[in-house]
């Protein structure tokens, strides 16, 4: 069983030039790492963060905390149950899973690989809901390469293989999505061009006419902008007086009062704090010019000028 499929595998690696036959040894799955359970996280307690939540079936979510380092490997531990899955980052493990806490000094991308050869969905136990316990599977015999570069020259080629079929499948759909949207487009312009839409000439008439669908929407939509329907608070009017609006005329009345309503605001605003300004500084040196001649009136400074000139002749 296991064993056949871990010598399948080695063989297939083999082909590719890797020689690793001499380096695989017998042991079980918990010698070569351990699982840990996933932690609880409901839906309503995720925070928008970072770090993918990584169920039983990939990436559920998003959360600011993570309980895995990077890389993250996990397996199913309910729901899809031993389905493997690998994320080349830090992650927040669900309790949906099974982590790795410790990868025992091997290499995590390896390991990934490693674990898609077992089908663990057979070691599920419970009969209502599918359950793997971690403690049960590490007892499986495997057999692995003992040496740490061989196992990271395998998962490096497996890994190169995965991300070229992945590319290929990004072309491929690229190419299907385009071709899909070009023949619904080509599809719905030819049939959408041969509606014709017939319209009776007034309401008592009974005379009828037939327009194309695009020039029956023009005239409508035409009419839904310039007919008045809407008061001067923006609401539509109840009664054919208060009608003074029309979409048009309030969609261009919104659209300047919120554009130009702040502008000329400010406008306004930098103008009257110039002239505020302007005058003030006029104001404050007339004031100073003024009293400074005012003081030099009431003191009579050319008199005292004079008397301390008197005073010191006399002295000498």
């Amino acid at each position: 069983g296991q064993t056949e499929q871990c010598q399948n595998c080695s063989s297939k690696i083999h082909r590719l030039g890797v020689n690793i036959m001499e380096e695989w040894v017998n042991c079980t799955l918990g010698d070569l790492l351990t699982f840990q359970r996933g932690h609880d996280l409901p839906k309503s307690e995720m925070q928008s963060g970072e770090y993918p939540v990584v169920g039983s079936n990939g990436i559920i979510g998003f959360h600011n905390e993570f309980t895995t380092n990077e890389p993250s490997v996990t397996i199913g531990r309910s729901g899809n149950v031993g389905n493997p899955f690998i994320y080349y980052g830090k992650t927040w493990s669900h309790n949906t899973t099974l982590y790795v806490k410790d990868f025992k000094r091997n290499d995590p991308v390896f390991i990934y690989y490693f674990l898609k050869t077992m089908d663990l969905s057979n070691y599920a136990g419970g009969s209502a809901v599918p359950t793997l316990n971690r403690n049960h599977i590490h007892t499986l015999p495997i057999r692995i390469p003992l040496n740490s570069q061989v196992q990271k020259k395998i998962g490096s080629l497996l890994k190169l293989f995965d991300d070229k079929i992945a590319e290929k499948i990004l072309e491929a759909e690229g190419t299907i999505q385009a071709t899909v949207d070009q023949f619904v487009a080509n599809v719905c312009e030819e049939k959408i061009g041969k509606i014709i839409i017939p319209e009776k000439k007034n309401t008592w008439s009974e005379e009828v006419t037939y327009k194309p669908l695009s020039e029956y929407v023009g005239e409508r939509f035409e009419l839904f902008l310039t007919e008045k329907r809407y008061d001067r608070d923006g609401c539509i009017a109840s009664y054919s007086s208060d009608r003074k609006l029309s979409a048009a005329d309030l969609l261009t009345g919104q659209y300047l009062e919120k554009e130009l309503g702040k502008k000329v605001e400010t406008l306004i605003a930098s103008a009257k704090r110039e002239v505020e300004e302007s005058l003030i500084n006029s104001f404050e040196q007339k004031l100073k010019e003024n009293l400074a001649k005012d003081t030099i009136e009431r003191m009579n400074i050319p008199e005292v000028l004079k008397r301390f000139s008197e005073m010191a002749l006399e002295e000498k």
